[in-house]
């Protein structure tokens, strides 16, 4: 692309529309991970003390949401509930749009940015679908939440 192609203007007012969508992606986002440390350390709850569970979460070198979401892949193969099937999937997709969100230049909206499976990224498309994930992935997290808490009192 040429700089005369730039479209400065398109650009300018992306940015405004992004500016809104960031910071409540970002703050939900930070929901979920929370949410997924809370049932990482309630799983290790039987296995280890509560001063490695926060260091191994929180300390130093804090575990990514990437970690966390793999945590919970294998924390739902013992759990064997089927209602959860999807659940890691559709966290790891929170990860991704979260991701497109805090990490892209401005223009890349606009512009074609070329993603995984050669899809240009639209910010209205991925904000709705965020949305849609994060309704769905919230209630099925703090029902696992709930059980786990369940099995401690026991």
């Amino acid at each position: 692309m040429k700089l005369e192609d730039f479209d400065f203007e398109k650009m300018e007012e992306s940015l405004k529309k992004i500016k809104k969508m960031r910071p409540e992606i970002i703050e939900k986002t930070i929901n979920v991970e929370w949410r997924l440390g809370e049932i990482i350390i309630r799983w290790f709850d039987i296995k280890d003390n509560l001063k490695f569970r926060m260091k191994f979460l929180y300390g130093n070198r804090p575990i990514s949401f990437s970690k966390k979401i793999e945590v919970l892949k294998e924390f739902l193969k013992e759990f064997k509930s089927g209602k959860y099937k999807t659940l890691s999937n559709k966290i790891d997709r929170i990860r991704v749009i979260r991701n497109h969100f805090a990490h892209s230049p401005p223009g890349a909206f606009e512009y074609p940015v070329i993603i995984s499976k050669f899809r240009p990224i639209k910010a209205e498309d991925e904000f709705k679908e965020f949305n849609k994930l994060f309704l769905e992935c919230l209630p099925k997290l703090d029902e696992i939440i709930k059980e786990l808490k369940e099995k401690q009192s026991v």
